[in-house]
């Protein structure tokens, strides 16, 4: 099953993951830290985009081998370049031969299951690349807490285009469901994280050009011009407590 990513890898969908990628990975660095007692010998970035998070995890572990595993060539061809240290292959995360088993001491995604419609196959999948005693660390959102009548018409819509790919956008709870019965769980745990008004502004905005010409998300000229303009204005205030994320994070042992 190849994954279907509702947001492209045009430039504006790579600048979108960096600007995802500032603001969550201080969640990242969290969850890592609870997780990982020990520096690994080899790292596996799954869905790793235009290698924001690639780098990061090269740059948190000089000494390991980092593999960054994405179906999209235009997304490799810029992670190429953002984390040249890393090793890339291109293949669909949810192919079991994408990566030898056994192979991982970390296996790290972050709002990929997102994308996935079989989210407990993808996990098995996963696990199955871990080492002994390696760590496969997920990070999704549960939900989406905010007021903004913009910012909920744009989550509806983003929603609307994943839910037609057969995926599940707040990918938190089906993430605990299929993992409650998995041996080996070492957190599972939902963290609130509060964004400016002005980065989820940005990531919307910046999105918008893809899932406003997209039928699934339904929406009509008039409306994606609308939130346009209003993502626009937001952008310019900086303050918090519009908007909340709740991330689901699990991590599991082999």
């Amino acid at each position: 099953m190849v994954v279907s990513y509702a947001f492209g890898d045009s430039s504006d969908a790579a600048r979108r993951l960096a600007v995802v990628h500032r603001v969550f990975v201080p969640l990242a660095e969290r969850v890592l830290d609870d997780v990982v007692h020990r520096p690994p010998g080899v790292v596996a970035d799954l869905g790793c985009g235009p290698g924001c998070t690639t780098r990061f995890l090269a740059e948190r572990w000089p000494d390991a081998e980092v593999i960054g595993v994405d179906a999209s060539a235009t997304f490799l061809a810029a992670a190429t370049s953002q984390a040249p240290r890393a090793r890339f292959v291109r293949g669909d995360v949810t192919d079991g031969g994408a990566l030898p088993a056994g192979c991982a001491d970390v296996v790290y995604a972050r709002c990929l299951l997102a994308h996935i419609a079989d989210v407990a196959g993808a996990i098995a999948t996963w696990c199955s690349w871990l080492a002994s005693d390696g760590r496969l660390v997920l990070e999704e959102p549960e939900r989406i807490d905010t007021d903004d009548p913009v910012f909920r018409a744009y989550i509806a819509a983003t929603g609307r285009a994943v839910a037609a790919r057969g995926a599940t956008m707040l990918a938190g709870p089906l993430v605990a469901r299929a993992t409650a019965t998995l041996h080996g769980v070492v957190l599972n745990r939902v963290e609130p994280h509060a964004v400016a008004t002005s980065d989820a502004a940005t990531m919307f905005a910046l999105n918008l050009a893809t899932i406003g010409n997209d039928p699934a998300a339904g929406l009509d000229a008039a409306t994606t011009s609308m939130l346009a303009s209003e993502l626009a204005l937001r952008q310019e205030d900086r303050r918090s407590g519009a908007i909340t994320w709740h991330v689901r994070q699990v991590a599991v042992a082999r």
